[in-house]
């Protein structure tokens, strides 16, 4: 009786895994299944950051235009002034949507030695929580601007940014905020009657 090779059946096994390593078949299809998402993650985050850059600049124009054309009305303001200001640079930021959206006109006036917040003015739908200047640094920064009796306007603006990163990864919303500080420019106060205060 005779015994069976052992050795052909491990002799074939080698030349499988020697031609299977040699095998460049599918290696493209892996290398770009591996690269695709690192790919597509660096596209999304190049969108996003254009995206930021162009709301930023949109946030910047408008608050710097509601600043300047509410500081060019002599001493007194109505809301429906204000509504109308706001109204007429909303096409600045078109196409940003209004509930991400808020800007808000704060008048400070030195009485005796201490700023003081004459009247509020707001117009958007949500609170833009941590944006702007906190109120005490704000007041510390203009003061020195001011003179007894003098008015400083002070308008805010923040939008809301949602990105396709952030998203995927962390559902995570960036608030871009602006703030600009101006004098009124015809009157040193300016009053707002159907303003809060």
């Amino acid at each position: 009786m005779t015994r069976p090779d052992k050795t052909y059946p491990r002799k074939a096994r080698i030349a499988r895994l020697k031609a299977f390593r040699k095998n460049i078949r599918g290696v493209a299809a892996i290398e770009f299944a591996m690269i695709l998402p690192v790919m597509v993650l660096i596209l999304a985050g190049l969108i996003d950051i254009t995206n930021l850059f162009y709301a930023n600049r949109k946030i910047t124009l408008a608050t710097n235009t509601i600043g300047d054309l509410i500081t060019q009305i002599p001493n007194k303001i109505t809301e429906s002034q204000m509504d109308g200001i706001y109204n007429a640079s909303r096409p600045i930021l078109d196409p940003i949507p209004d509930d991400m959206l808020e800007i808000s006109v704060d008048d400070y006036r030195l009485v005796g030695g201490a700023v003081k917040k004459i009247w509020h003015y707001g117009n958007g739908t949500f609170t833009c929580a941590g944006s702007g200047i906190p109120e005490a640094q704000l007041k510390m920064k203009i003061r020195p601007l001011m003179a007894d009796g003098n008015d400083v306007i002070v308008t805010t603006g923040c939008v809301q940014v949602k990105t396709l990163t952030g998203m995927a990864i962390s559902k995570r919303t960036f608030n871009l905020d602006e703030t600009v500080i101006l004098r009124p420019r015809q009157s040193d106060t300016l009053e707002c009657d159907d303003c809060t205060s």
